[in-house]
């Protein structure tokens, strides 16, 4: 093939990397060339770079073309045909993209859509192609320019989708379940590629081991809503799914979920939602704890999240044990839907929908997503339908979720959501004591509630602020009876009130393909009003609490990520922490690394220093001693601390069989 090759350097480079991208003037001649060369061109004289799905435009036809100092935008305009493509400039990178959609008509389907945005920068990317993986015809469609994509008339099934753009890492998201009464609505992010690549080859090597959080190097895996309902034994519930994780056992009680992640206490898991710290989201819940019997976050309003289980990012504090980075799901934005579900555990309601806007706004509709659950058991019981035996607790719960989604034209995306639940036991029971029977009672109840309100706002191409504000509260009342001196009396009394007020804000910025930066700060106001009793079996007292007040804690964080190369990344940061009760400070190193050293293995390695607080209750508890008189301990009591050194090694054998070893 012959071709003539002529191009004019400018003499200022510098001052044209400064112009937008569209206006900036380029020179090129070249006779019967490709348009994937000639694009290859253009990213050298005009110092930026061209992405594009080569699925969606045919960068293989070749065309003759002479321009001499003209605009990228009218050069565009040359080589492809008009109507044909559209483009998006995202910082110093040309997003060509076209909208063709593939559709096939089987007798059950549902419409797939849903948005993919570039991790780092958190932008839009448009002309990316997402298609259902091992359709034949092809079924597919590629991103508009707000990223936006839908696939109507996808066959009901588990499926694996596919997400590709050219120089972005190809994203896989496994076993999508579609069922024919709901729209899927999935939120996928890319990674741009480190390297120049020639041809992206998308193959059916599925790993489902990555989290969501692109700084987790090793110890992390994102889970999807369908896996809490899959594995035995996991009433769709995350803790008790994560017991199947390599490093995960549950305690010795199964009526509880609590987890032990590698030798740690349960105590130390964090829970996280929406990238707030929550208190306990579990159902007959004790104070300080951080499990429970049923978990308050129904699998019907959760997005993939992601759990950890050492060696945490820079990001995550007050935690030494694992933690829970749950994520709520937006609702459908284009129709309204309804469901309803019963089971053992619990009557489900949900709604979701949009909140319209004027069809001259190009922007996405907001949506709203509620959900209530009721316990069965205890429905029936107070229909007078005896389900439980004689004599056998009751547990009576009920929880309710929701999640409000607003786009705006120039503030960004707000999201409003909220969590609460209740729950309580009874448990009347008779005791002999002198050969005399008393009737005793032992109470438990735990109450939590939760608000936040959240704003990410891209500053730029490259960067975007995330902004939250949340109030929590909890309350757990437990009594139990005894028997001293022939009387019926309280042998143990809790009524713990604990509030929690929480200000965080988190930059993060993309320097380029191989630099990215997060940093962020989160103050915590913790309230409490605590009240207390406990007696040994002769009556005196064992310990006691009357507190009511509150301090701060104040926490910060930086982090920086190196892709080295596609196969190399490294991470690295610093968290603090400071609690204002009692001064204490931990200034924590984090770093991590992951090696892919052959196409289906990896190697990781990560270190971090953690720590956590201490229940409120636990400052301020006064203990007695053999006069009666009381004394407080703890108040002075530092920060739990942990060093976590984590090597791993991860192999994919083939699609259905993956070997994970860390320790």
């Amino acid at each position: 093939m012959l071709f003539i090759l002529c191009i004019a350097f400018p003499a200022a480079l510098k001052s044209q990397q400064t112009e937008p991208i569209l206006e900036r003037r380029l020179s090129i001649s070249v006779q019967n060339l490709p348009i994937g060369q000639i694009l290859k061109l253009m990213e050298k004289e005009g110092a930026f770079t061209i992405g594009y799905s080569q699925s969606s435009i045919n960068v293989s036809r070749s065309v003759n073309l002479s321009v001499n100092d003209m605009p990228v935008r009218e050069i565009l305009s040359k080589i492809f045909p008009s109507g044909t493509i559209a483009y998006r400039v995202l910082g110093n990178r040309l997003l060509l993209y076209a909208n063709k959609t593939s559709q096939i008509s089987p007798e059950f389907s549902q419409t797939v859509r849903g948005t993919v945005i570039d991790t780092e920068s958190n932008q839009p990317m448009p002309g990316v192609n997402v298609i259902l993986w091992g359709s034949d015809p092809l079924i597919g469609a590629s991103t508009d320019s707000y990223g936006r994509f839908k696939i109507e008339r996808v066959p009901v099934g588990r499926h694996n989708f596919v997400a590709s753009f050219m120089g972005y890492r190809p994203k896989t998201l496994p076993g999508i379940t579609v069922d024919a009464g709901k729209e899927v609505v999935l939120n996928i992010g890319l990674e741009e590629s480190v390297t120049e690549l020639g041809t992206v080859v998308v193959t059916d090597e599925i790993d489902k081991s990555r989290p969501l959080n692109e700084m987790v190097m090793v110890s992390g895996k994102s889970f999807s809503v369908e896996e809490t309902s899959r594995y035995a034994g996991s009433f769709h519930d995350p803790a008790r799914m994560a017991t199947t994780y390599a490093g995960v056992v549950a305690s010795a009680d199964d009526v509880e979920n609590s987890i032990i992640i590698r030798g740690n206490s349960p105590k130390g898991l964090l829970w996280r939602l929406e990238g707030m710290e929550i208190p306990n989201p579990n159902h007959f819940g004790t104070d300080g704890a951080s499990s429970g019997a049923i978990s308050m976050l129904n699998s019907n309003v959760l997005a993939n999240s992601d759990f950890l289980t050492g060696a945490f990012p820079a990001e995550y504090g007050n935690a030494f044990s694992g933690v829970f980075d749950l994520k709520l799901r937006n609702g459908n934005n284009e129709k309204r839907e309804y469901a309803f579900q019963a089971g053992f555990l619990g009557i489900d309601a949900s709604f979701e929908g949009p909140f319209k806007r004027k069809q001259e706004v190009q922007l996405p509709s907001a949506s709203y997503l509620i959900n209530y659950r009721y316990s069965t058991i205890s429905l029936f019981e107070s229909m007078g339908l005896q389900i439980a035996r004689p004599n056998q607790v009751v547990p009576n719960f009920q929880d309710l979720a929701f999640k409000f989604h607003l786009p705006t034209a120039k503030l960004g995306v707000f999201s409003f959501y909220g969590l609460g639940g209740k729950s309580r036991t009874v448990d009347n029971f008779l005791r002999i004591v002198n050969d005399r029977p008393y009737e005793l009672q032992e109470v438990d109840q735990y109450k939590m509630g939760l608000t936040g309100i959240s704003n990410i706002l891209n500053l730029s191409n490259n960067a975007y602020l995330e902004t939250s504000a949340s109030f929590s509260g909890t309350k757990y009342f437990y009594t139990y009876d005894g028997v001293f001196n022939d009387q019926r009396y309280r042998e143990q009394y809790e009524d713990y009130v604990n509030t929690s007020f929480r200000l965080a804000s988190i930059y993060s910025t993309k320097i380029n393909s191989r630099h990215s930066n997060k940093a962020g700060f989160i103050y915590t106001n913790l309230g409490y009003k605590l009240e207390s009793e406990g007696h040994l079996n002769d009556g005196s007292l064992k310990y006691q609490v009357n507190e009511q007040g509150d301090f701060g804690m104040i926490q910060a964080f930086a982090s920086h990520r190196v892709n080295v190369t596609d196969r190399l990344t490294i991470t690295g940061g610093m968290h603090f922490l400071m609690l204002g009760l009692n001064k204490d400070s931990s200034l924590e190193p984090r770093i991590g690394l992951n090696w892919q050293f052959k196409p289906n293995q990896w190697f990781s390695l990560a270190y971090g220093k953690h720590s956590r607080r201490e229940e409120t209750s636990l400052y301020f508890t006064e203990l007695a001693k053999e006069d009666q008189s009381t004394y407080q301990p703890n108040k002075e009591l530092g920060l739990a601390k942990a060093h976590h050194f984590v090597v791993g090694y991860d192999r994919n054998f083939n699609g259905n069989m993956h070997l994970k070893q860390k320790n």
